[in-house]
């Protein structure tokens, strides 16, 4: 399984840019205009840094994929 089925496993829509890969949860199921629980990795070559907007829990399946997602963009790799 890879990084994007993990997170839409989890209920997070996967949306991905030339700079970008996103995903993102709305925290009310009718409301998604609403609050939205956000996780954005950045593809850059200089900086390998990923921004948690909105998450409140980091529980062992988010934290999985997560790492999963790290290690398919190489960021763990020296």
């Amino acid at each position: 399984m890879n990084a994007k089925d993990m997170f839409e496993k989890l209920d997070f829509k996967w949306k991905e840019t030339k700079d970008s890969i996103e995903y993102s949860k709305s925290l009310f199921k009718h409301f998604t205009f609403l609050s939205k629980e956000k996780i954005t990795f950045y593809k850059d070559d200089y900086f390998r840094y990923f921004y948690l907007d909105s998450v409140f829990q980091i529980n062992n399946d988010l934290l999985q994929a997560i790492n999963k997602q790290v290690k398919e963009l190489g960021w763990n790799e020296n």
